[in-house]
């Protein structure tokens, strides 16, 4: 093999661990941000459901980098 069907194939085994990561990533986020939702229902329970979530995405998005 070449250097560059070796770096090609490198190239290739790397993506497929990013792709990974990411699904991973995107999970944990869906689950930070159910329970962020959950922990401003107890603090606001007189507060409207959908616009608490939609607090809760902001909060999560902030906190990992994603705004």
């Amino acid at each position: 093999a070449t250097s560059a069907q070796h770096d090609q194939a490198q190239v290739k085994k790397l993506q497929e661990k990013i792709s990974l990561y990411k699904d991973e990533l995107r999970q944990m986020r869906e689950t930070l941000i159910t329970e962020q939702t959950k922990l401003l229902q107890k603090q606001h329970p007189e507060s409207d459901t959908a616009g608490l979530h939609e607090q809760a995405i902001q909060m999560v998005d902030e906190l990992i980098g994603m705004e």
